[in-house]
């Protein structure tokens, strides 16, 4: 028996008989165990999986700076930048096309950082890949940087708007009271 079934058996166990889960094909939309809403394979303990995730974070975020995510990690390509900039443009490959597997990124973030990054703006779905580009400056170089500048500030964004700040010891003891 799968795991899933042994467990909507457990679950729907009452004291007198044991419901059996009802298995479904690959036709069916639905299974018994979605149309539940329970959790797969999750375990809970006293302090909820997301207090244990933002804890990470908030650990890993106090010793992020520009050196976190290693340049080497980024596959850089150059093509031609649109736009005003005289003759230089058409010959200068100048535009930066940064790219970053989201599984060199899992190696490094944590869960809630990649989450997010995974629904923003720079993912690319069909390569699982965070792609940024630059054309701001002549400057291949400068555009490279830029770049990853971006990235640094996506991950930052991400982190002030997703992990609550931690309230003081005093804090919690006046609505402790309360």
């Amino acid at each position: 028996m799968h795991y899933f079934a042994k467990l909507t058996a457990k679950l729907l166990q009452s004291s007198s008989q044991i419901i059996k889960p009802i298995y479904t094909t690959s036709l069916q939309t639905r299974p018994l165990f979605a149309r539940l809403n329970l959790k797969s394979g999750r375990s809970y303990s006293v302090q909820s999986t997301d207090d244990i995730e933002f804890e990470v974070a908030r650990k890993w975020y106090s010793n992020f700076n520009e050196s976190t995510v290693p340049t080497k990690l980024a596959e850089t390509t150059y093509s031609a930048a649109g736009g005003p900039g005289g003759q230089k443009t058409n010959k200068t490959s100048s535009k930066a096309n940064t790219i970053w597997s989201m599984k060199k990124l899992d190696a490094i973030l944590p869960l809630i950082i990649s989450k997010g990054l995974r629904r923003g703006t720079y993912y690319v779905k069909n390569t699982d890949a965070i792609q940024i580009q630059c054309d701001s400056s002549r400057n291949r170089t400068d555009n490279k940087e830029e770049t990853h500048r971006r990235l640094n500030e996506e991950i930052r964004r991400i982190y002030r708007t997703t992990v609550p700040g931690k309230a003081s010891i005093e804090q919690q003891q006046r609505v402790k009271h309360l």
